[in-house]
């Protein structure tokens, strides 16, 4: 994707991304990296225009990084619901984590855990 790329729709602009993250690259949330793609809505061909696009990250990327974001860690309705129905005797929260994540195959952190335990 460079500069000047235009797309009829959000949905070309879409898959053009889903392209990007096939090629490697991977949407951050850490701090102070330069890494930023913005489109916006060009008047004159009345089309999607990428403004800039800046693909260098400033530090580490990865499927396992990816993995541990808060976004990617949280459980479903239904994979909650499964833990809630664990017996009523508090169960011991690095057993839970290790659970979680054997049955579920997500990254999640003890206080992740903690965080919901104390949620029900």
């Amino acid at each position: 994707m460079e500069v000047g790329t235009q797309f009829d729709t959000f949905g070309q602009f879409h898959t053009a991304l889903d392209d990007l993250k096939r090629n490697g690259y991977h949407h951050t949330f850490a701090m102070n990296c330069k890494t930023k793609i913005t489109v916006s809505y060009d008047s004159l061909y009345k089309k999607l225009c990428v403004r800039h696009c800046h693909l260098e990250h400033t530090h580490q990327v990865g499927p396992a990084i990816f993995a541990h974001y808060p976004v990617n860690r949280r459980l479903t309705a239904a994979e909650e619901a499964t833990i809630s129905e664990m017996p009523t005797v508090k169960p011991n929260t690095k057993r839970v984590k290790e659970l979680v994540e054997k049955k579920f195959g997500k990254c999640v952190t003890l206080k992740d855990i903690s965080n919901l335990k104390t949620k029900e």
